[in-house]
């Protein structure tokens, strides 16, 4: 399944304009125009990957519930098999209290990942001095990995990030 356009709107009412994107619409930082109809109406265009710049976060990607990557940040290295198994994993069954593959190592070797909660939504889970943190949404979810001792920033920034696409319908 390809990723859908990672565009959320500012406004309900400005749909009508999500049909007229292109890369000329862009902001100037990615080779675009202030005066395009974008900048001129307020609109706020993002692709898959700016929803994946954690600050906290080593890597992070947007997944499809069907495996697939939408967006990365930082080299998002797991499978699509392990991201379909991911899609699936439920806070309110058995999923916590188990261990799965997230992403390779240095070597290209999967890591094992044990999920053993979660708080204000979000799984959690740790290998050593690494955690994972899981958010779900209805069309995908969010992953990222970072150190264990950052493990609540990333929560709260995971969250911040799931409400925005939440809001767009995601």
């Amino acid at each position: 399944m390809q990723a859908p356009r990672g565009e959320i709107p500012v406004d309900p009412r400005l749909k009508q304009h999500r049909s007229e994107y292109s890369s000329k619409y862009r902001d100037e930082k990615n080779g675009g125009s202030k005066n395009s109809t974008d900048a001129k109406i307020g609109v706020v265009r993002h692709t898959w990957g700016d929803f994946c710049c954690l600050p906290s976060a080593s890597k992070s990607a947007v997944i499809g519930n069907d495996g697939g990557v939408w967006g990365e940040n930082g080299g998002w290295n797991s499978s699509t098999a392990a991201n379909r198994k991911l899609a699936k994993i439920n806070s309110k069954n058995s999923d916590v209290n188990a261990t799965y593959k997230i992403g390779k190592d240095a070597k290209g070797v999967a890591v094992n990942y044990h999920i053993n909660g979660c708080t204000e939504g979000v799984l959690h889970g740790y290998k050593g001095d690494t955690c994972v943190v899981i958010k779900h949404l209805s069309k995908c979810f969010l992953a990222a990995i970072g150190p264990k001792s950052k493990q609540e920033t990333l929560i709260d920034e995971i969250n911040a990030v799931g409400g925005r696409l939440k809001e767009g319908g995601y």
